[in-house]
């Protein structure tokens, strides 16, 4: 089931704020993006291809949020180096949306932005 329309509008404020992160100056160096598909939205990070062609980017996920339209919560989770997303322990339910980005943002543990 896909995320409520007001669900979407929230997350989509919340994520063009953090993907504002970056300094112009190196956003062509690396950007922030993401992505909806059914009930989750995917944080991406872009950088240029190593050595590939000029303009050619590559996209590498590391945060999901997924949400659950039976409690409405959502639910963080992190990728490993394989691509495969990991429950975050401690907010695997929650209602604020805005709190599972702060995390990411925040980063304590390092395993979203290193």
């Amino acid at each position: 089931m896909a995320i409520p329309e007001l669900e979407q509008k929230r997350a989509a404020t919340r994520l063009n704020k953090f993907c504002e992160r970056v300094p112009a100056h190196i956003r062509d160096q690396l950007s922030y993006h993401w992505k909806v598909r059914g009930n989750q939205i995917t944080l991406l990070e872009r950088r240029p291809t190593w050595r590939g062609e000029p303009g050619e980017s590559t996209d590498m996920s590391f945060a999901r949020f997924q949400f659950d339209p039976s409690t409405h919560r959502w639910m963080l989770k992190w990728s490993d180096r394989n691509g495969r997303f990991h429950p975050y322990e401690g907010l695997e339910s929650v209602r604020s949306f805005e709190r599972l980005v702060d995390e990411v943002e925040s980063d304590p543990t390092g395993i979203f932005l290193g």
